[in-house]
C-alpha cells in the first residue's frame, strides 16, 4: 500500500480544486451550457455499445455538441499489477496528456470509456465504474461486472 501512496501522491492536487455540488437541482428549462463534449475509447473495445451511437444520441436528445476522438491504447503505467486493475486517476491523466489542447480549453469536456476494470486510488475504493475530475473530465468503466453491480445496487441488491 505504501508503494501506491507514493506512486499516486500527485493525484491529490486536483482534490483541492474539486468542489462537489451542494445546491438545489436545476429544472430542465434552467439548464444552459456551452462547449463541446469529446468521447474517447481507452483500450480494446468489446462491450455492446458504440461511442459514435452514444454521441449521436446525446446530440439528438439534448442538442449537445459531441465528437468522438480516435481510440487510445491504454498506457501500461496506469496498470496496478498488485491489484490487477487500472488506476482511474492515471487513465484520466493519460487522456489529458494525449489531448493537451483540449484539456486546456475550459469549454471542453473529455470523457474516457474503457472495458477494463479500474479503481480510484484517491478514494481508496476496491473498484469504480466512474470517476470524474475538475467538473470537465471523467473516466467510465463499462466492464460487464460493473454493469451488473450498478444494476444490482439500484435494485437494492448490493
Amino acid at each position: 500500500m505504501m508503494r501506491n501512496v507514493a506512486r499516486f501522491s500527485n493525484i491529490h492536487s486536483w482534490a483541492r480544486t474539486y468542489k462537489p455540488h451542494t445546491g438545489p437541482v436545476a429544472r430542465l428549462d434552467e439548464l444552459k451550457g456551452n462547449g463541446r463534449i469529446y468521447l474517447v475509447q481507452l483500450g480494446e473495445h468489446k462491450a455492446p455499445y458504440s461511442l459514435d451511437d452514444f454521441a449521436q444520441w446525446l446530440h439528438s436528445k439534448y442538442a449537445l455538441d459531441v465528437q468522438v476522438l480516435p481510440a487510445l491504447a491504454i498506457d501500461q503505467s496506469a496498470w496496478d499489477s498488485e491489484r490487477k486493475q487500472y488506476v482511474a486517476e492515471l487513465l484520466n491523466g493519460q487522456i489529458k496528456r494525449e489531448h493537451p489542447d483540449l484539456s486546456a480549453d475550459p469549454n471542453t469536456y473529455l470523457v474516457g470509456f474503457t472495458d477494463a476494470d479500474m479503481y480510484s486510488a484517491l478514494n481508496i475504493w476496491k473498484f469504480t465504474f466512474t470517476q470524474r475530475y475538475e467538473s470537465r473530465f471523467a473516466v467510465i468503466s463499462t466492464k460487464e461486472e460493473m454493469q451488473w453491480y450498478n444494476w444490482a445496487r439500484a435494485k437494492g441488491g448490493c
